[in-house]
């Protein structure tokens, strides 16, 4: 719940909602389900398909590059120095 009220304010803050929050919820949400459940109260299988679940999600989140958006607004942000004069800018 937590997380989904984060993630809200987050929405209402920036009218955008960021992939890379919305994965991160995925996985805080599957794994408060696993434990609630109890992993002994699970097939073999539906443990092999929440492993690969989580896997995918972690991957995504890992290496999905979710959040170059951001990087790229940040970088137009940050003013740029003055450049130095260079010799070829005197002559």
């Amino acid at each position: 719940m937590v997380e989904v009220v984060r993630l809200l304010i987050i929405y209402l803050q920036e009218h955008r909602v960021a992939v890379d929050f919305m994965v991160e919820l995925g996985i805080v949400a599957t794994l408060r389900e696993i434990i609630l459940r109890g992993v002994t109260e699970l097939e073999w299988q539906q443990v092999v398909a929440l492993t690969t679940f989580l896997l995918a999600l972690g991957a995504l989140l890992r290496f999905g590059d979710l959040r170059r958006i951001e990087r790229f607004d940040q970088q137009q942000s940050v003013p740029e120095s003055d450049p130095k004069p260079t010799r070829a800018d005197s002559a």
